[in-house]
Protein backbone atom coordinates (compact mmCIF):
# COMPACT_ATOMS: atom_id res chain seq x y z
CA UNK A 1 0.00 0.00 0.00
CA UNK A 2 1.08 3.55 -0.61
CA UNK A 3 0.48 5.32 2.34
CA UNK A 4 1.84 9.05 3.02
CA UNK A 5 0.62 12.25 4.01
CA UNK A 6 1.78 14.72 1.37
CA UNK A 7 4.02 13.79 -1.30
CA UNK A 8 7.91 14.47 -1.36
CA UNK A 9 9.17 14.73 -4.71
CA UNK A 10 10.13 10.96 -5.11
CA UNK A 11 6.65 10.08 -4.08
CA UNK A 12 4.87 12.15 -6.49
CA UNK A 13 6.99 10.64 -9.25
CA UNK A 14 6.65 6.87 -7.87
CA UNK A 15 2.99 7.92 -7.88
CA UNK A 16 2.70 9.66 -11.75
CA UNK A 17 4.66 6.62 -12.62
CA UNK A 18 1.87 4.20 -11.22
CA UNK A 19 -0.84 6.83 -12.40
CA UNK A 20 0.83 6.17 -16.07
CA UNK A 21 0.70 2.55 -15.64
CA UNK A 22 -2.96 2.43 -14.59
CA UNK A 23 -3.98 4.46 -17.26
CA UNK A 24 -2.63 2.51 -19.94
CA UNK A 25 -3.88 -0.66 -18.83
CA UNK A 26 -7.18 -1.57 -20.80
CA UNK A 27 -9.85 -4.28 -20.00
CA UNK A 28 -11.39 -6.65 -22.11
CA UNK A 29 -14.47 -5.55 -21.25
CA UNK A 30 -15.75 -4.16 -18.05
CA UNK A 31 -14.27 -5.70 -15.96
CA UNK A 32 -11.68 -3.53 -14.19
CA UNK A 33 -12.73 -1.73 -10.98
CA UNK A 34 -12.14 1.32 -9.60
CA UNK A 35 -12.91 2.08 -5.62
CA UNK A 36 -12.65 5.14 -4.02
CA UNK A 37 -13.17 5.50 -0.03
CA UNK A 38 -13.45 8.82 1.40
CA UNK A 39 -12.14 9.45 5.03
CA UNK A 40 -13.63 8.85 7.69
CA UNK A 41 -15.55 6.16 6.07
CA UNK A 42 -16.65 3.35 8.31
CA UNK A 43 -14.34 -0.38 6.91
CA UNK A 44 -17.50 -2.72 7.24
CA UNK A 45 -19.69 -0.35 5.09
CA UNK A 46 -17.04 -0.56 2.22
CA UNK A 47 -16.75 -4.25 3.37
CA UNK A 48 -20.67 -4.58 3.17
CA UNK A 49 -20.52 -2.46 -0.40
CA UNK A 50 -18.44 -5.00 -2.13
CA UNK A 51 -20.41 -8.52 -0.74
CA UNK A 52 -23.25 -6.85 -2.65
CA UNK A 53 -21.71 -6.10 -5.15
CA UNK A 54 -20.13 -9.26 -5.80
CA UNK A 55 -23.95 -10.45 -5.68
CA UNK A 56 -24.59 -8.21 -8.31
CA UNK A 57 -21.93 -9.41 -9.85
CA UNK A 58 -23.25 -12.84 -10.83
CA UNK A 59 -26.01 -11.53 -13.35
CA UNK A 60 -23.06 -10.20 -15.64
CA UNK A 61 -23.95 -11.88 -19.24
CA UNK A 62 -20.77 -12.79 -20.27
CA UNK A 63 -19.17 -15.67 -18.74
CA UNK A 64 -15.40 -14.44 -18.96
CA UNK A 65 -16.47 -10.80 -17.75
CA UNK A 66 -18.78 -12.34 -14.82
CA UNK A 67 -15.69 -14.27 -13.70
CA UNK A 68 -12.70 -11.37 -14.15
CA UNK A 69 -14.81 -9.07 -12.56
CA UNK A 70 -16.18 -11.52 -9.11
CA UNK A 71 -12.69 -12.20 -8.90
CA UNK A 72 -11.26 -8.45 -8.69
CA UNK A 73 -14.65 -7.76 -6.07
CA UNK A 74 -13.29 -10.75 -3.90
CA UNK A 75 -9.87 -9.52 -4.05
CA UNK A 76 -10.78 -6.17 -3.16
CA UNK A 77 -13.01 -7.92 -0.06
CA UNK A 78 -10.20 -9.87 1.02
CA UNK A 79 -7.48 -7.16 1.22
CA UNK A 80 -10.01 -4.59 3.25
CA UNK A 81 -11.04 -7.68 6.08
CA UNK A 82 -7.38 -7.66 6.17
CA UNK A 83 -7.22 -4.19 7.65
CA UNK A 84 -7.86 -3.15 11.19
CA UNK A 85 -9.40 0.38 9.86
CA UNK A 86 -8.98 2.64 6.79
CA UNK A 87 -5.98 5.12 6.56
CA UNK A 88 -7.07 8.47 8.21
CA UNK A 89 -7.10 10.11 4.36
CA UNK A 90 -9.00 7.04 3.01
CA UNK A 91 -8.53 4.45 0.44
CA UNK A 92 -8.12 3.90 -3.38
CA UNK A 93 -8.37 0.54 -4.85
CA UNK A 94 -7.66 -0.43 -8.58
CA UNK A 95 -8.15 -4.20 -9.06
CA UNK A 96 -8.42 -6.56 -11.90
CA UNK A 97 -7.52 -8.88 -15.08
CA UNK A 98 -5.04 -7.25 -16.84
CA UNK A 99 -4.11 -9.68 -19.01
CA UNK A 100 -3.61 -8.73 -22.65
CA UNK A 101 -4.50 -11.91 -23.93
CA UNK A 102 -8.22 -13.33 -23.73
CA UNK A 103 -8.22 -16.28 -21.39
CA UNK A 104 -5.40 -15.50 -19.44
CA UNK A 105 -5.30 -14.15 -16.11
CA UNK A 106 -2.85 -11.66 -14.29
CA UNK A 107 -5.11 -10.38 -11.14
CA UNK A 108 -3.82 -7.06 -9.84
CA UNK A 109 -4.60 -4.94 -7.13
CA UNK A 110 -3.27 -1.46 -5.99
CA UNK A 111 -4.03 -0.10 -2.81
CA UNK A 112 -3.37 3.64 -2.19
CA UNK A 113 -3.38 5.77 0.45
CA UNK A 114 -3.97 9.33 -0.84
CA UNK A 115 -1.97 12.27 0.21
CA UNK A 116 -4.89 14.38 1.32
CA UNK A 117 -8.26 13.14 2.78
CA UNK A 118 -10.43 12.60 0.31
CA UNK A 119 -13.99 13.32 -0.26
CA UNK A 120 -15.69 11.61 -2.76
CA UNK A 121 -16.99 8.01 -2.82
CA UNK A 122 -16.92 6.68 -5.96
CA UNK A 123 -17.42 2.66 -7.30
CA UNK A 124 -16.74 2.63 -10.90
CA UNK A 125 -16.27 -0.98 -13.19
CA UNK A 126 -14.91 -0.15 -16.56
CA UNK A 127 -12.55 -0.57 -19.69
CA UNK A 128 -10.46 1.39 -17.91
CA UNK A 129 -9.29 2.49 -14.33
CA UNK A 130 -10.89 5.79 -13.48
CA UNK A 131 -7.60 7.72 -12.32
CA UNK A 132 -8.82 11.57 -12.85
CA UNK A 133 -9.70 12.47 -8.89
CA UNK A 134 -5.99 10.94 -7.75
CA UNK A 135 -4.53 12.96 -10.41
CA UNK A 136 -6.02 16.10 -9.24
CA UNK A 137 -4.62 15.42 -5.70
CA UNK A 138 -1.12 15.51 -7.19
CA UNK A 139 -1.73 19.04 -8.50
CA UNK A 140 -2.78 19.83 -4.86
CA UNK A 141 0.70 18.99 -3.38
CA UNK A 142 1.92 22.58 -2.49
CA UNK A 143 0.92 24.00 0.58
CA UNK A 144 1.21 28.03 0.91
CA UNK A 145 1.02 30.44 3.89
CA UNK A 146 -1.21 33.56 3.27
CA UNK A 147 -0.96 36.79 5.20
CA UNK A 148 -2.80 39.80 4.78
CA UNK A 149 -2.26 42.94 6.85
CA UNK A 150 -3.10 46.62 7.15
CA UNK A 151 -2.82 48.85 10.43
CA UNK A 152 -6.25 47.45 11.53
CA UNK A 153 -6.11 43.76 11.38
CA UNK A 154 -4.17 40.77 10.01
CA UNK A 155 -5.71 37.40 8.40
CA UNK A 156 -3.77 34.62 7.87
CA UNK A 157 -4.63 31.21 5.81
CA UNK A 158 -3.57 28.31 4.20
CA UNK A 159 -3.71 27.53 -0.23
CA UNK A 160 -3.54 24.01 -0.93
CA UNK A 161 -4.78 23.32 -4.60
CA UNK A 162 -7.75 25.95 -4.84
CA UNK A 163 -9.38 25.61 -1.37
CA UNK A 164 -8.33 28.68 0.53
CA UNK A 165 -8.75 28.12 4.57
CA UNK A 166 -8.95 30.68 7.10
CA UNK A 167 -6.90 29.75 9.70
CA UNK A 168 -6.78 33.26 12.33
CA UNK A 169 -7.74 36.72 12.39
CA UNK A 170 -6.36 39.05 14.57
CA UNK A 171 -6.42 42.61 15.42
CA UNK A 172 -4.42 45.64 16.37
CA UNK A 173 -4.77 48.45 18.55
CA UNK A 174 -3.35 51.21 16.42
CA UNK A 175 -5.70 54.18 16.84
CA UNK A 176 -6.78 56.30 13.74
CA UNK A 177 -4.65 59.28 12.49
CA UNK A 178 -6.31 61.69 14.79
CA UNK A 179 -5.23 63.84 17.67
CA UNK A 180 -6.64 62.53 20.92
CA UNK A 181 -8.52 65.21 23.34
CA UNK A 182 -6.02 66.74 26.03
CA UNK A 183 -2.88 64.73 24.01
CA UNK A 184 0.11 66.39 22.10
CA UNK A 185 0.34 66.03 18.11
CA UNK A 186 3.79 64.76 19.05
CA UNK A 187 2.72 62.65 22.04
CA UNK A 188 -0.02 61.29 20.58
CA UNK A 189 2.36 60.16 17.14
CA UNK A 190 5.20 58.32 19.37
CA UNK A 191 2.25 56.47 21.05
CA UNK A 192 0.87 55.22 17.79
CA UNK A 193 4.41 54.60 16.14
CA UNK A 194 5.10 52.15 19.01
CA UNK A 195 2.07 50.93 18.63
CA UNK A 196 2.74 50.18 15.15
CA UNK A 197 6.23 48.82 16.08
CA UNK A 198 4.51 46.15 18.37
CA UNK A 199 1.92 45.13 15.59
CA UNK A 200 4.34 44.32 13.35
CA UNK A 201 6.20 42.56 15.94
CA UNK A 202 2.79 40.48 16.46
CA UNK A 203 2.21 39.85 12.99
CA UNK A 204 5.89 37.95 12.72
CA UNK A 205 5.32 36.17 15.68
CA UNK A 206 2.01 34.58 14.25
CA UNK A 207 3.46 34.26 11.06
CA UNK A 208 6.21 32.14 12.78
CA UNK A 209 4.26 30.10 14.85
CA UNK A 210 1.54 29.44 12.10
CA UNK A 211 3.96 28.58 9.52
CA UNK A 212 6.61 27.33 10.67
CA UNK A 213 6.37 25.83 14.10
CA UNK A 214 3.01 24.65 14.09
CA UNK A 215 2.98 23.28 10.49
CA UNK A 216 5.42 23.37 7.36
CA UNK A 217 4.68 25.47 4.29
CA UNK A 218 6.45 25.33 0.89
CA UNK A 219 6.23 29.05 0.97
CA UNK A 220 4.29 32.25 2.31
CA UNK A 221 2.52 35.00 0.33
CA UNK A 222 2.03 38.40 2.13
CA UNK A 223 -0.64 41.31 0.62
CA UNK A 224 -1.47 44.37 2.31
CA UNK A 225 -1.55 48.23 1.07
CA UNK A 226 2.12 49.79 -0.16
CA UNK A 227 3.31 51.26 3.16
CA UNK A 228 2.39 48.69 5.49
CA UNK A 229 3.32 45.62 3.08
CA UNK A 230 6.83 47.36 2.69
CA UNK A 231 7.12 48.35 6.64
CA UNK A 232 6.33 44.69 7.58
CA UNK A 233 9.48 43.55 5.42
CA UNK A 234 12.00 45.33 7.71
CA UNK A 235 10.78 42.84 10.94
CA UNK A 236 10.52 39.93 8.88
CA UNK A 237 13.20 37.48 10.31
CA UNK A 238 15.79 35.91 7.77
CA UNK A 239 14.09 32.55 8.39
CA UNK A 240 10.84 33.85 7.37
CA UNK A 241 12.00 35.58 4.15
CA UNK A 242 13.91 32.75 2.85
CA UNK A 243 9.71 31.29 3.08
CA UNK A 244 8.51 34.73 1.50
CA UNK A 245 8.31 34.08 -2.26
CA UNK A 246 6.04 37.05 -3.07
CA UNK A 247 4.88 40.55 -1.90
CA UNK A 248 1.52 41.61 -3.08
CA UNK A 249 -0.30 45.00 -2.92
CA UNK A 250 -3.78 44.29 -1.65
CA UNK A 251 -7.13 46.04 -0.28
CA UNK A 252 -8.36 44.02 2.01
CA UNK A 253 -8.43 41.74 4.47
CA UNK A 254 -10.33 38.69 5.86
CA UNK A 255 -11.38 35.98 3.96
CA UNK A 256 -11.81 38.37 1.01
CA UNK A 257 -8.37 39.55 1.54
CA UNK A 258 -6.75 35.99 1.19
CA UNK A 259 -8.69 35.46 -2.23
CA UNK A 260 -7.67 38.57 -3.65
CA UNK A 261 -4.17 37.87 -2.55
CA UNK A 262 -4.03 34.42 -4.19
CA UNK A 263 -5.71 36.21 -7.42
CA UNK A 264 -2.82 38.91 -7.77
CA UNK A 265 -0.25 36.25 -7.15
CA UNK A 266 -1.16 33.84 -9.52
CA UNK A 267 1.94 34.07 -11.38
CA UNK A 268 3.85 33.73 -8.68
CA UNK A 269 2.37 30.64 -7.50
CA UNK A 270 2.94 29.18 -10.94
CA UNK A 271 6.56 30.05 -11.44
CA UNK A 272 7.62 28.87 -8.16
CA UNK A 273 7.59 24.90 -8.56
CA UNK A 274 9.86 25.81 -11.92
CA UNK A 275 11.76 28.17 -9.88
CA UNK A 276 13.02 25.79 -7.30
CA UNK A 277 14.33 23.42 -10.26
CA UNK A 278 16.02 26.00 -12.31
CA UNK A 279 18.03 27.54 -9.16
CA UNK A 280 19.41 23.75 -8.32
CA UNK A 281 20.23 22.81 -11.71
CA UNK A 282 21.78 26.03 -12.25
CA UNK A 283 23.94 25.73 -9.01
CA UNK A 284 25.00 21.88 -10.77
CA UNK A 285 25.93 23.58 -13.99
CA UNK A 286 27.49 26.28 -12.06
CA UNK A 287 29.85 23.92 -10.42
CA UNK A 288 30.29 21.63 -13.82
CA UNK A 289 31.24 24.70 -15.60
CA UNK A 290 34.01 26.40 -13.15
CA UNK A 291 35.36 22.88 -12.46
CA UNK A 292 35.03 23.66 -8.56
CA UNK A 293 34.92 19.78 -7.56
CA UNK A 294 31.37 20.73 -5.68
CA UNK A 295 29.56 18.93 -8.81
CA UNK A 296 29.53 15.25 -10.29
CA UNK A 297 27.67 13.18 -12.40
CA UNK A 298 27.35 9.61 -13.83
CA UNK A 299 25.34 7.20 -11.83
CA UNK A 300 28.33 5.18 -10.64
CA UNK A 301 29.99 8.11 -9.27
CA UNK A 302 26.86 9.62 -7.82
CA UNK A 303 26.05 6.67 -5.59
CA UNK A 304 30.30 6.26 -4.52
CA UNK A 305 29.67 9.78 -3.49
CA UNK A 306 26.37 9.37 -1.63
CA UNK A 307 27.89 6.14 0.53
CA UNK A 308 30.87 8.25 1.66
CA UNK A 309 27.91 10.81 2.94
CA UNK A 310 29.64 13.46 0.62
CA UNK A 311 26.10 14.35 -1.35
CA UNK A 312 24.34 17.65 -0.38
CA UNK A 313 21.53 18.22 -3.00
CA UNK A 314 20.95 14.77 -5.22
CA UNK A 315 19.41 15.67 -8.40
CA UNK A 316 17.61 12.95 -10.45
CA UNK A 317 15.31 13.02 -13.84
CA UNK A 318 12.32 11.88 -13.77
CA UNK A 319 13.01 9.63 -16.48
CA UNK A 320 14.26 6.97 -14.67
CA UNK A 321 12.78 3.63 -13.27
CA UNK A 322 11.32 3.13 -10.35
CA UNK A 323 13.78 0.68 -9.32
CA UNK A 324 16.71 2.83 -9.59
CA UNK A 325 14.55 5.77 -7.67
CA UNK A 326 14.11 3.82 -4.66
CA UNK A 327 17.87 2.34 -4.75
CA UNK A 328 18.97 6.52 -4.78
CA UNK A 329 15.97 7.56 -2.11
CA UNK A 330 17.61 4.57 0.50
CA UNK A 331 21.05 6.13 -0.18
CA UNK A 332 19.86 9.62 0.29
CA UNK A 333 17.79 9.12 3.86
CA UNK A 334 20.83 7.09 5.17
CA UNK A 335 23.15 10.48 4.73
CA UNK A 336 20.75 13.23 4.46
CA UNK A 337 20.90 14.43 1.33
CA UNK A 338 17.74 16.37 -0.46
CA UNK A 339 16.62 14.72 -3.43
CA UNK A 340 15.34 17.28 -6.39
CA UNK A 341 13.25 15.23 -9.48
CA UNK A 342 14.13 16.91 -11.93
CA UNK A 343 11.70 17.47 -15.34
CA UNK A 344 12.35 18.33 -18.37
CA UNK A 345 9.52 21.56 -18.63
CA UNK A 346 12.58 23.96 -18.37
CA UNK A 347 15.11 24.59 -20.65
CA UNK A 348 17.37 23.98 -18.04
CA UNK A 349 15.79 20.53 -16.98
CA UNK A 350 16.03 19.01 -19.99
CA UNK A 351 19.77 20.60 -20.70
CA UNK A 352 19.95 18.30 -16.99
CA UNK A 353 18.37 15.43 -18.89
CA UNK A 354 20.56 15.41 -22.29
CA UNK A 355 23.44 15.41 -20.09
CA UNK A 356 23.03 13.16 -17.16
CA UNK A 357 20.08 11.47 -15.26
CA UNK A 358 21.92 11.58 -12.30
CA UNK A 359 24.00 14.30 -10.82
CA UNK A 360 25.07 15.72 -7.48
CA UNK A 361 26.02 18.62 -5.43
CA UNK A 362 28.75 17.97 -3.05
CA UNK A 363 28.92 18.97 0.82
CA UNK A 364 32.56 19.81 0.39
CA UNK A 365 35.18 19.37 -2.15
CA UNK A 366 37.11 16.37 -2.39
CA UNK A 367 40.88 16.54 -3.37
Amino acid sequence: MIKKEGLSDVEELKLKKLIKLLKSIKGRGTQLISYYIPAGYNLQAAIRHIDQEIHTAQNIKSRLTRKNVMAALEKIAQELRNLHELPKNGLIVFCGNIASQEGATDLRIWLIEPPYPLNIRLYRCDQTFITEPLEKMLKEKTKYGLVVVDLDEATFGILQGKHIEVIKNIHSLVPRKMRAGGQSAQRFQRVREGLIEDWYKKIVETIQELFLERRQVDGILIGGPGVVKENLQSYLTNEIKKKVIGYTTTCYTGEMGLRELVNRSLDILQNEKLSKEKKVVNEFFYHISRDTGLAIYGKEDVIEALRNGLVDKLLLSEDIDEEEIEEFEKLAKATGATIYIISKETEEGSQFTHLTKYGAILRFKVS
